[in-house]
């Protein structure tokens, strides 16, 4: 969707890696934790929130994303079809 770059270690190197630098070990592992209640959240939107609600809730906390980003990939992060977000678009907020 935008210019990334990506890196590829094996299992082993990157375990070699945290070995001799553990202090980037506890910096990965407070990234995790951090992240974790925000997926946590997105898989509870998902299941008992509305379509509308879903794309609402998006649009106001990350206007940003609604912006750049493709609709049929929003749909899809957000657990519905095209159809179903040109649909919530459509009829407003």
């Amino acid at each position: 969707m935008e210019p990334s770059e990506l890196i590829f270690i094996t299992r082993t190197d990157f375990n070699d890696f945290l070995h001799k630098h553990p202090r980037f070990e506890i910096v990965l592992r407070d990234i995790i934790k951090d992240n974790i209640p925000d997926l946590n959240e997105h898989t509870r939107l998902l299941q008992i929130v509305s379509a509308k609600e879903r794309y609402n809730r998006l649009a106001m906390m990350r206007p940003d994303i609604i912006r750049r980003v493709q609709l049929k990939h929003i749909a899809s992060y957000l657990g519905m079809s095209s159809e179903t977000i040109s649909r919530v678009r459509r009829k407003g907020s």
